[in-house]
């Protein structure tokens, strides 16, 4: 239960029965173990039309493509790699509250980094609805930066060559 798919389901109740999904839809790639209960939390909160998870893939890259936002409403993390490479694709990650949230994500600028809780889960994915041009600002940020680490590199094979 740590990657808070039940929480994230619980918000996405909660703004349906307001109203503000209209348009929302969660594609969620993988759910390891907990994908039978994900797909039962789903079923009894009647959001079959908003979330699918379509579990595991190969290659998740295919259907970033199609999205806007990468959504991660995990109760704790390290430093998930998948939020660098959604950005590296182009999109704009909401995710809540972890260690190391802020070191990855300019929150309100190229991201969105929610409390760590779950009325915070909700009252953020609200907010963001309200206010959907916040989403495409940030796309077009994200779009704007370098995700890689290929100048890194560089710098750091010039540096062993002069000590080479």
């Amino acid at each position: 239960r740590h990657k808070g798919f039940d929480r994230g389901v619980d918000a996405f109740a909660r703004l349906k029965r307001e109203g503000l999904l209209n348009k929302v839809k969660w594609l969620i790639v993988g759910g390891g173990k907990e994908l039978p209960a994900l797909r039962a939390w789903i079923a009894d909160a009647g959001l079959e039309g908003e979330i699918f998870p379509i579990g595991p893939r190969e290659t998740p890259i295919p259907y970033m493509k199609e999205c806007d936002v990468f959504f991660l409403p995990s109760r704790y993390e390290g430093k998930p790699m998948a939020v660098t490479e959604a950005m590296m694709m182009g999109l704009a990650p909401v995710v809540t509250e972890y260690a190391s949230a802020r070191e990855q994500i300019r929150d309100g600028i190229d991201g969105v980094v929610l409390p760590n809780t779950d009325e915070g889960l909700y009252r953020g994915l609200k907010n963001l609805l309200a206010k959907p041009e916040v989403i495409y600002e940030m796309k077009k940020r994200v779009a704007e930066t370098d995700y890689g680490n290929e100048k890194e590199i560089a710098l750091f094979d010039a540096m062993l060559e002069k000590i080479v």
